[in-house]
Formats: structure tokens, C-alpha cells, sequence
């Protein structure tokens, strides 16, 4: 439903969000990993209290972890909560420690981000072999939390062409107009998508920015 709004829905100025001469972008936060020893406990928060949806579960005997996996946000724009325990505790690796396990980043060119980040001294989980499927289907490759993650974990996804397209339609629009709504839904909508402005343009229809973030929509200068 919000992949269909984007085409008409954002009317801030595009951003430059990297320089020239790197050839990979960081599009936005895909995921958060948080562990403990028990992902029940951890639903207890951030699922039942919160009221973040799950969407499923996820198991890896590779990994060590059994996860919950959420989602906070509209799509394509939300942002995958995974929910972690280990397989056994005393096994390496543990994704309960550290508690805040990692952070998994969007970037439109794998290949390239990896490429030119172990030019420049980043090392990553696998070596060689550092690109990967990830859980979600989409390749993935970890910065080493001593290797350059200043101590984070990163982990960097390849974003599919529902991320890459709806967001270079959110910039390809610019415009003005007035807020005349806030955390605005409609009758078809399901419940848990709600969009944080409507938008009245100067010279356009009402309209719906999916996101509360200066790429989407931001205050007018003044003249």
C-alpha cells in the first residue's frame, strides 16, 4: 500500500547522501539485533508491551540463534527488529553478548561497499568469503567489531529493488505545501500502517509522507 503512495507522496529536496568518489550509498537502517537468553523474555518488551508486529521466526544452527523476527514502520521504508537467543548458551558464536547484538545498514551495491571498505584497511567476518544470504534473502556482509566496527557489529545488506526504487522516487519529487494532518490513516489502510503527515501542496493534490525524516519532508526556510 505504501510502495503505491511513495509515487506521490514526498515532496522534499533531495539529499546528497554520499560524495562522488564512493561507489556504494548507505540508503538506511535495515535491521536492529538485540539478544539475550531467552527471546521470549525479550517479546516481552518489545513485542507484547511495545506492540511491535512479528512477522515470523528464524533459526540458524550455523549461527547459534534462534530469533523473532519484527518490523516496525511502513514498507519498504520499515526497519527489521530480530529478536535473539542462543542455540547453546556455551557455544560461539553467542548472539546474546553483547545484548545489543548488531546493526544491519541498507547499501545499494554490496560488492562495491565491501570492496572499497577492505581497500581502506575495514576488515570483515569471513574473509574471503564475506558476502553471504542472509535470513531475509537478501546478501549480506559483517564488518568485524575489532576489524574497523569500532567494537559494533555492522551488518551491511544489499537492498532489493522494492528499497532502491522506492527510494529514488522519494527523491526524484520536490515541492511545497502544509501539514494538515498528523499520523494520518485511512478507512483501507490496515491498522498498524499509519503515515506521519498529510500534506496539502501548493499546487497539487493532498498527499502522504511515509516517513517523519527530513529526506521525506521538512520544515520550509524562510524566504
Amino acid at each position: 500500500m505504501f510502495s503505491s503512495l511513495l509515487r506521490r507522496a514526498s515532496r522534499a529536496a533531495p539529499r546528497r547522501l554520499s560524495d562522488e568518489s564512493r561507489p556504494f550509498r548507505v540508503l538506511g537502517v535495515q535491521q536492529i539485533a538485540i539478544g539475550g537468553p531467552s527471546k521470549k523474555a525479550l517479546g516481552g518488551l518489545w513485542h507484547e508491551l511495545l506492540g511491535i508486529t512479528k512477522l515470523g521466526e528464524h533459526t540458524s544452527s550455523v549461527d547459534n540463534v534462534a530469533q523473532d523476527v519484527l518490523s516496525v514502520g511502513p514498507r519498504p521504508f520499515n526497519v527489521e527488529i530480530d529478536l535473539m537467543q542462543p542455540l547453546d548458551a556455551s557455544a560461539k558464536p553467542n548472539p546474546a553478548a553483547p545484548a545489543l547484538h548488531h546493526v544491519g545498514l541498507w547499501v545499494d551495491k554490496l560488492p562495491e561497499a565491501v570492496a572499497y571498505l577492505e581497500a581502506r584497511g575495514v576488515d570483515f567476518v569471513g574473509g574471503e568469503n564475506a558476502v553471504r544470504r542472509g535470513a531475509a534473502n537478501c546478501d549480506i556482509a559483517f564488518i568485524h567489531p575489532k576489524g574497523g566496527g569500532q567494537g559494533v557489529l555492522v551488518e551491511l545488506v544489499q537492498a532489493p529493488p522494492a528499497v532502491r526504487t522506492a527510494l529514488a522516487e522519494v527523491e526524484a519529487v520536490a515541492g511545497a505545501g502544509t501539514v494538515v494532518g498528523l499520523w494520518y490513516s485511512e478507512e483501507d489502510w490496515p491498522a498498524t500502517e499509519v503515515a506521519p503527515y498529510k500534506i496539502a501542496l501548493d499546487d497539487g493534490p493532498d498527499i502522504y509522507a511515509p516517513l517523519d525524516d527530513d529526506l521525506v519532508v521538512r520544515a520550509a526556510k524562510d524566504e
